[in-house]
């Protein structure tokens, strides 16, 4: 008899694992464009650091997640690793730049 309950999640679970990073870096996408008005009249960045860093984090624990259920790590680690490394880039213009858009 076959364990079908298993090899049903299985797919799911790769295509979660897959998508993380992507998802991360699309929500920071749209979700910082939101914020930065908020951020310009209020004159606070916080809530854009606590973003992006929820985000860097959600690319970066994709990497492992693959590993550890071996559902396409090489894939999973190199588009983690490349999503990371942008949403790192985009946390450049929040450090350095004013919010208010001239």
């Amino acid at each position: 008899m076959m364990n079908t309950s298993g090899s049903a999640r299985q797919p799911s679970r790769q295509w979660s694992v897959l998508l993380m990073a992507p998802a991360a870096w699309l929500s920071a996408l749209g979700i910082l464009f939101t914020l930065s008005e908020d951020a310009c009249t209020s004159d606070a960045r916080q809530p854009l650091w606590a973003l992006i860093t929820i985000c860097i984090v959600a690319a970066l624990i994709s990497a492992p997640l693959a590993w550890r259920a071996r559902s396409l790590p090489e894939t999973v680690s190199g588009l983690s690793a490349i999503l990371s490394a942008v949403l790192m880039l985009v946390a450049v213009p929040v450090l350095l730049f004013d919010s208010c858009r001239p």
